[in-house]
């Protein structure tokens, strides 16, 4: 991924948190939330082809959710943790023989959007609400900016762009507490998170820089719900 589409990634991410921010002041109609996460990374690539439960490390998230609608979200999220790739059990004996084995750190910003197919927490006064549910799956969607390493061992850090696309559920505890789970993958645009790409590593396999990596979120999310209302005024005429 170039500098220009990092450039043009970010200018779009800052709009988002911007349009978020802006709704947590001003918008007085609609309910706010905020939220903790714990789960685990997982990745594809060189080191491993197809999806691999093994594979897991530890991961978390904090985020802040806007509910413009009974069906439609706008989320803004930091998430970090690692990811872990290895060869020493492949079926496969040559990629045994060869025996990749990686771990590299993620930190992620990311601004998506989540259709709901339920109609959640529709308000009692609103249109919807006799069809309304305390328990919903979703669809996710949008864009990320991730930071890694690109040369494991050395430290050296870089930016990149991913697209998150995923599923989830939501589900309403109590009147302010909602738990909620999802499985979000991210599309990246390198081939460098396993460290393994175009040349060698270990001086026994090359990179397949024609498929770039992955990593993929799976967790538990635990959120506060705030209710924006607007205070009547204590003059009267």
């Amino acid at each position: 991924m170039n500098r220009k589409n990092i450039r043009i990634a970010g200018r779009f991410l800052s709009a988002i948190f911007l349009f978020l921010g802006v709704s947590v002041a001003t918008v007085n109609a609609q309910v706010h939330e905020v939220g903790l996460g714990l789960g685990g990374y997982n990745y594809t690539g060189e080191l491993a082809r197809k999806f691999n439960p093994l594979f897991y490390r530890p991961g978390a998230e904090v985020f802040y959710r806007l509910n413009l609608s009974p069906t439609v979200a706008l989320r803004g999220a930091f998430s970090f943790g690692s990811i872990y790739g290895s060869e020493a059990k492949a079926k496969d004996p040559v990629k045994r023989y060869r025996g990749g084995e990686f771990k590299n750190g993620i930190t992620e910003f990311a601004a998506t959007f989540e259709y709901n197919f339920f109609n959640w927490r529709a308000p009692k006064d609103s249109r919807k609400a006799q069809s309304t549910s305390r328990f919903t799956p979703y669809f996710t969607a949008g864009i990320a900016l991730f930071n890694t390493q690109k040369d494991l061992g050395t430290g050296n850090q870089f930016l990149d762009v991913g697209i998150p696309v995923g599923l989830g559920f939501k589900y309403q505890l109590t009147e302010y507490w909602n738990l909620g789970g999802e499985f979000v993958a991210r599309k990246t645009f390198t081939d460098h998170l396993d460290g393994v790409s175009e040349g060698t590593y270990n001086y026994r396999r090359t990179g397949d820089v024609l498929r770039t990596d992955w990593y993929y979120y799976t967790g538990i999310t635990l959120s506060y719900t705030f209710y924006s209302v607007k205070c009547p005024s204590i003059y009267h005429k």
